[in-house]
């Protein structure tokens, strides 16, 4: 496996990541000090970013790098500790799959997605085609050594919304 690519971003800055750390002193020894980091990834914002880093670069196109290769990601994801740090943990952040959500939606949302599923046919077996592929995903992360899968729950809303809405801040 290269790992070259992964470290050229890194140090290049052109991959801003959306992992967060959190990071405390844990002491080894008298002369030996350690950070102890835990890092929290947001899944959905790293695979945005990773998927438009592999239209912009070669060096991170299949088959050099593989966003739903754990093994390959770990080590994208620990080529930002620095030596001074000792990796605790990981917690990936992820959503459901939509083939797990499906079986508890009941009463007005069930008509809804029926409906959904009637006029919307290709983007429905879509739906069900990425829900393997991310069920897949979650299975194989969450098997990776200082792992944590954190897994939430998914609302839907069987609607089209395109326009723009205004926020006040």
């Amino acid at each position: 496996m290269r790992t070259e690519p992964l470290f050229y971003f890194k140090k290049q800055g052109m991959f801003k990541s959306p992992c967060y750390t959190y990071g405390k002193i844990h002491i080894l020894g008298e002369s030996m000090e350690k950070t102890e980091t835990t890092i929290f990834v947001d899944w959905e914002n790293l695979l945005a970013d990773l998927k438009a880093i592999q239209e912009t670069d070669e060096r991170l196109k299949e088959p050099n790098f593989n966003f739903n290769n754990p093994e390959q990601l770990l080590v994208l994801i620990r080529s930002f500790l620095e030596p001074e740090e000792e990796l605790k943990r990981i917690y990936f952040y992820v959503s459901e799959p939509f083939t797990e959500v499906e079986p508890r939606i009941k009463g007005n949302k069930n008509e809804e997605l029926e409906e959904y599923k009637e006029k919307n046919p290709k983007d429905y077996e879509e739906r069900v085609n990425k829900s393997g592929i991310i069920q897949s995903f979650n299975h194989n992360i969450a098997q990776q050594n200082q792992v944590k899968l954190r897994v939430g729950r998914v609302m839907f809303k069987f609607t089209n919304e395109s326009e723009d809405k205004e926020v006040l801040i």
